[in-house]
């Protein structure tokens, strides 16, 4: 019996885009000036609280508390939040791509091969809009985090849509989270608020795909962070 030599090919996702949409009150049309603007904005007090919606599923709603406890150790709890029931200041929702993942085989007898492929659309990750603004102080927020339909949340079998593409780091989530702070993108690939991650692969990954991809808070974006809410202001 002639034997098969299999070839693995996996398209990687690369370059997934975060969005942000910030809703302000007489913030200049220009888009530099508006992230200026953005970045004096504030909360008003501490502790800042958010809702998970349980559509989340149980592995996303684990890295969303992670990218709230990131940001609390990254400023020693001079910045924290307290989980609560909806509607908070920042609500967090999930929603899931329909046939953003494929998997199939490409069996060709007749030149002894089996090709197997896997792709990931390119496709938004998180979203984050600041929803009430009165003068300087942010008064509401709310992120909606996108995964990958037919995984666990949505058909109850296999990984969570949200580990498919990624290296399970709390990147994205931290991101959007900066983002109801009033924090804008950052021109940097190295920032944790650059306005793009990259992706990899579901079962067929380099082992070393995801070395060096994960990101902690910006020193300048912490030394802002504390300079606001360290003030007697939010004790």
């Amino acid at each position: 019996m002639k034997k098969l030599l299999i070839v693995f090919l996996i398209l990687l996702i690369s370059g997934c885009e975060y969005i942000e949409e910030d809703v302000a009150e007489e913030v200049p049309v220009v888009e530099e000036v508006v992230e200026e603007v953005i970045k004096e904005k504030h909360w008003t007090h501490m502790p800042v609280t958010y809702s998970i919606d349980e559509g989340c599923g149980d592995y996303e709603t684990r890295k969303i508390e992670k990218g709230f406890f990131e940001i609390e150790n990254a400023t020693n709890g001079i910045v924290y939040f307290e989980k609560a029931d909806f509607p908070a200041d920042i609500d967090v929702s999930c929603s899931f791509l329909e046939d953003c993942y494929k998997k199939w085989v490409d069996i060709r007898k007749e030149q002894g091969v089996i090709y197997r492929y896997e792709t990931i659309c390119n496709h938004t990750k998180g979203k984050a809009q600041i929803m009430a603004i009165r003068g300087n102080d942010i008064l509401k927020a709310r992120i909606e985090m996108i995964g990958l339909a037919g995984f666990s949340e949505t058909n109850g079998k296999g990984m969570s849509g949200f580990y498919i593409g990624s290296c399970g780091y709390a990147t994205t989530e931290i991101h959007e989270i900066l983002h109801t702070f009033g924090f804008g993108h950052i021109d940097d690939p190295d920032s944790i608020m650059y306005y793009a991650e990259d992706g990899v692969g579901y079962t067929m990954q380099d082992e070393n795909a995801c070395v060096g991809s994960r990101k902690k808070v910006d020193k300048e974006i912490v030394d802002k962070l504390v300079e606001i809410y360290s003030s007697e202001k939010f004790k």
